[in-house]
């Protein structure tokens, strides 16, 4: 199950200077999308298409992945 780790994604995007605005651009869907897959609302969240495009972008390790996507 996805359980997004926020703290430590948020931090991977300031780290990037990426914000919700330039990351939604890039992907292709709105910021609103983005924002509620970000909070988890409504059972919105990254499918892995996404998670993937997150991996390449920040060049993230399995480990990594792991610690943001697949949090408890």
């Amino acid at each position: 199950m996805i359980k997004l780790n926020k703290a430590l994604f948020r931090a991977l995007m300031a780290e990037h200077n990426d914000t919700q605005r330039t990351l939604s651009s890039m992907m292709g869907i709105s910021e609103q999308t983005f924002s509620a897959k970000l909070n988890e609302k409504g059972g919105a969240a990254f499918n892995k298409a996404e998670m993937s495009f997150f991996k390449k972008r920040y060049n993230l390790s399995a480990t990594k992945m792991d610690m943001i996507f697949f949090s408890n």
